[in-house]
């Protein structure tokens, strides 16, 4: 293993990721919600440059997304994530929670749509970026917090909880850190130190 591109890889989270986080805690502060939105799922692939291919690969074959999904699949929420992003794959047709971030960054309108061959619309999905999402249980009425990205039945539409997924993000990147520099598990070292290589090469 090419041990001497770890504390490069360490300094780079140290640095740039923990910059990430605190660059969302404080933007959120000042309820810049899209644009938190939008940097949610950008650093989300970002920090996937460093973790450990996942067991069964989701998303499609480009990198960017494989890469993306080695993260947002890594949260407190993943089994829901998991579950929405195949729901709005079957519904589309191919479409991905990783769409989103297009659709957010080249429109300014996070959404999700199906079309014909045609080019004919047949199904829009849009969107609300939202702080926080607040789940109630139909038979306890007990509230509890949603996953990050999550459909809302009732009013049709996706929301992004900007609050949710920061702490959640926080939360794993925390996790990345022990298991990468302190617990010494090889796949993470190796996945760091192939991640830096990476940047470096793309400078």
């Amino acid at each position: 293993m090419d041990d001497k591109n770890l504390p490069k890889a360490q300094t780079y989270y140290d640095k740039q990721i923990n910059w990430m986080i605190n660059d969302l805690v404080k933007s959120n502060g000042v309820d810049a919600n899209y644009l938190v939105a939008l940097g949610c799922i950008v650093y989300t692939e970002i920090i996937g440059r460093f973790l450990p291919k996942l067991d069964h690969e989701r998303g499609l074959s480009q990198n960017k997304r494989a890469r993306f999904y080695r993260c947002l699949y890594r949260l407190k929420s993943s089994n829901e994530l998991m579950q929405f992003n195949d729901w709005l794959k079957k519904e589309t047709g191919s479409k991905e929670i990783y769409d989103l971030r297009n659709s957010m960054a080249h429109r300014y309108s996070p959404s999700v749509s199906k079309k014909e061959n045609n080019g004919q619309v047949t199904l829009f999905l849009p969107s609300l970026v939202a702080k926080h999402g607040i789940s109630k249980d139909p038979v306890t009425k007990e509230k509890g917090r949603t996953a990050p990205i999550f459909f809302d039945f009732e009013k049709g539409r996706i929301v992004v909880a900007v609050g949710n997924y920061i702490d959640e993000l926080k939360e794993a990147t925390s996790e990345f850190y022990e298991l990468t520099f302190k617990q010494d598990v090889e796949e993470y070292k190796y996945s760091a130190i192939e991640g830096i290589k990476y940047l470096e090469q793309d400078q």
